[in-house]
This record gives structure tokens, sequence and C-alpha cells, in this order.
């Protein structure tokens, strides 16, 4: 019996499980050696995976401490100048304060030691009309303009004293007062009781509300009735008791 046309060969071979595992091996061995090679590529060209930023964070460090150190330089050379210019400013403050020193320590021997200036010259022209007034006195026979002449130069002199504040005062029937006077004696005055001003002898002078000079003066002398009779008291009589001479005369 002749076979049908239309009758295919049968191709089906049996291949073995060995066979098969051993191509899956091959296949995935085929896999893993690309993936690794791609893998070393990319390092290779600058991507940025597991160790290459590991090894990329070191040098970031570095570059980023180099910047911080010429950051922290430059801090330090401004810091230099400015100290620079303040210790040159200070110099110069000391030295000007020492000038000013030395000017006020001037100022101050100058003007104490011409302190009068002012006053001597507005004296002078009483001391030129007192030069004139003596030249005259010694060719003049009126003596009364001679008088005249000097109570002018003395009036000359009291108006100068004044404007520099300097003014005298009178005492003559005041009180005694210690702090203003200084009694150069005493004397028996009728008309006033005791330790009253009799009599001036010298002016005081007043300077603004200081005292320049005392003014002195004679006091009056307490009086003492004496078997009917009155008598100076003793000018060394103290809280009522007497003198040994006053007991000797009662």
């Amino acid at each position: 019996m002749n076979p049908k046309k239309n009758d295919k060969p049968d191709l089906t071979t049996e291949i073995s499980q060995d066979v098969i595992n051993e191509a899956v091996a091959s296949v995935e061995r085929h896999e893993r050696i690309s993936s690794e090679s791609g893998l070393h590529r990319e390092t290779e060209a600058g991507a940025a995976p597991g160790d290459a930023q590991e090894v990329a964070a070191p040098q970031d460090e570095a570059i980023a401490l180099q910047e911080q150190l010429k950051e922290a330089l430059l801090r330090a050379d401004t810091a230099e100048a400015k100290l620079k210019s303040e210790h040159e400013r200070l110099l110069r403050s000391v030295a000007e304060l020492e000038n000013f020193r030395k000017r006020a320590v001037k100022e101050a021997e100058d003007a104490r030691k011409y302190a009068g200036e002012k006053l001597l010259r507005d004296v002078l022209p009483v001391y030129d009309n007192l030069e004139r007034a003596i030249a005259h006195a010694l060719s003049a026979e009126d003596f009364s303009s001679f008088k005249t002449g000097v109570e002018m130069i003395r009036k000359l002199l009291t108006d100068t004293l004044e404007r520099h504040h300097f003014k005298a005062f009178t005492a003559t029937g005041e009180a005694f007062d210690p702090s203003r006077h200084e009694a150069v004696g005493t004397e028996p005055a009728e008309a006033m009781p005791a330790n009253q001003v009799v009599r001036e002898v010298v002016k005081g002078f007043m300077l603004h509300d200081r005292l320049i000079r005392p003014a002195l003066v004679v006091v009056s002398q307490e009086k003492k009735e004496v078997a009917g009779e009155i008598t100076d008291a003793p000018a060394n009589k103290v809280d009522g008791s007497e003198t040994a001479e006053g007991n000797e005369s009662t």
C-alpha cells in the first residue's frame, strides 16, 4: 500500500532535561557578563552609582575645605588690616592727648603767671597820673589844686578796681566782726557800746564774695564804774572776772 501524499514526516525529537538546563545556564551567564560589562563602562564614563559616589565624596570635602580655608584667610587678612588701622588710630589719639595735656599745663602756668595782666593794664593810667601829680607838686604853690588832683586819682583807682570786682568796704560804726575785721587796738567811746568799730586804720577789700584783706580797726572799750568814778574796763577781762591790776585799784 502506497503512502498518502499529504502525510508529513514525524519530526518530533526527544530532548533531554540536562540539555535544557545547560542552555538556560548559558543564557544566564551571558546576561550576567553583559550586565557587569555595562556597569563597568558606566562607571568609567562618570556615572555615580555605588562605589563612584564613595570615591567622589572625599574629593568634594577637600574642595569644600579649601574654600573654607580661603575664606578664613581672607577674614584673617581683613581683621589684621582693621587691627593695624585701629592701632595707628589709637597711637594718634594718644599723641594728640599728650599734646593737649602739654598745652593745658602751659596755658594753666601762663594763666597763673599773667593772671593780673588785665588789672595792671587798667591801673597803669592811675600810675601815670600819680607821676604827673608828683611832678606838679614839686613846682606848684597851690596845695589845694594838688589835693584835688590826688583825690581825682584816688577816684580813678577806685573805679578801676571796682571794674575788676575788687571793692573796699567800710567798717566804722559797725559791730566788730572777726571774719571781716582785725582789731589793732581799743579806746573808750562815749557815744557807742563796747566792741564797736570806732575808726578804721586800713580799709578792708573784697574780691567778689571773698575777703582779700580784713579791715584794720580800733574797737570801743567797755567802761566800768569804780568808787563813783567811771574807768576803762581792763582789756583782758574774761567772763566777768577782773585782772589782778583791777583788783588792786579796788
